[in-house]
């Protein structure tokens, strides 16, 4: 992430500090934020030399954004007697509880700041393909046993895609997405598409667990050791929630792709049928076992991810003129090739 000097940050952050009423003062700020995203991320200094990550994000509603950071609270500390105890950021808390800033529509919350080790490259060797599939099971078993301790949220698809539907009905929404008449009745068909593939293939009795979604390798950071790597730190919940493990896989898909993690974001479907992903699936079912017929939810779940994450809210992850490229090539371009893909193939991965 580029820094950028900002002393002093901006007021909201101050006055989230005050209300915080730590004791401690603010003294330094340098801005981390990345060069796509919506969001404004600060690593702060205070007066005892302790660095924090502190994040203003206006997406979506205070409600839901309060309780996944909940949810991420109950998460780590279900973790921390075993081998995932120091690998996701800790929330700030404040009488026990994740301390979150709401001022209008804009919150603001800190994080203990992460120790960074390794960087997996842009292109992954065999080996590394092998050592990322072992990690993320091993982080998805832990994730299983653990799940009974993660307080739940309102959030599901099913509200998620009553959202989308609601905002199509919106004629100014429409006009400024923008979307013509047939674009915009595409993606109600799309909906429709999503919600039935879903009731067909029983998504709603599948088990759910905490995932995070976005593996952009800008995320996490590894230990490499003895020529293998295990997963080391995670610093970024914006797609976090209650779901399937495979809502996991569209973005391992892209890591171990022959193109490799891309700094020129695009959201093709392309990479759920890579080779390379195959050799991912393969290794990953010897560890947390998949049935072949639990492969043919991934096409649905990458169909939900481009609705939800870029045409629904994709002004509030991305700037403007990059957001406005994204969901076109969604319109256009990327469901259209999904409903052209035969991904059955992906259950002989498998089997």
């Amino acid at each position: 992430m580029p820094s950028r000097p900002s002393w002093p940050p901006p007021g909201i952050v101050q006055r989230a500090w005050l209300e915080l009423a730590d004791g401690r003062c603010l003294v330094d700020a340098v801005e981390v934020s990345t060069s796509v995203s919506t969001n404004q991320v600060f690593r702060v200094t205070l007066d005892d030399g302790t660095t924090l990550v502190t994040k203003v994000s206006s997406y979506g509603r205070f409600r839901d954004f309060y309780d996944d950071h909940e949810s991420i609270r109950g998460w780590t500390e279900a973790l921390s007697h075993g081998p995932y105890a120091s690998f996701l950021a800790r929330a700030v808390c404040k009488d026990d509880k994740v301390y979150v800033y709401n001022e209008g529509r804009h919150w603001v919350v800190f994080y203990v700041d992460v120790v960074v080790k390794d960087r997996l490259p842009r292109i992954l060797s065999g080996s590394q393909i092998v050592d990322l599939a072992e990690a993320l099971a091993r982080f998805h078993v832990q994730s299983w046993e653990v799940r009974e301790q993660v307080p739940g949220t309102a959030k599901s698809i099913e509200s998620d895609l009553a959202d989308l539907a609601h905002r199509l009905s919106n004629e100014r929404w429409v006009f400024e997405f923008p979307l013509s008449v047939v674009e915009a009745d595409f993606l109600r068909g799309q909906i429709d598409v999503l919600s039935s593939n879903l009731e067909r293939l029983e998504y709603h009795q599948t088990l759910k667990i905490p995932v995070l979604i976005d593996w952009n390798t800008g995320n996490f950071s590894v230990i490499f050791q003895s020529g293998h790597f295990r997963f080391f730190s995670r610093w970024d919940y914006d797609w976090f929630r209650l779901g399937s493990p495979l809502l996991d896989f569209y973005f391992a898909s892209r890591v171990v792709s022959s193109m490799g993690d891309r700094s020129e974001f695009s959201y093709a479907p392309n990479t759920l049928l890579d080779p390379r992903f195959c050799l991912f699936l393969r290794t990953y079912s010897r560890v947390r076992p998949l049935a072949p017929e639990e492969l043919l939810l991934l096409p649905e779940l990458y169909r939900f991810f481009v609705l939800n994450y870029v045409v629904k809210d994709g002004e509030h992850f991305f700037r403007p003129r990059i957001c406005r490229r994204l969901r076109k090539k969604v319109v256009k371009l990327h469901l259209p090739a999904l409903d052209a893909m035969d991904l059955r193939m992906l259950r002989r991965c498998v089997s």
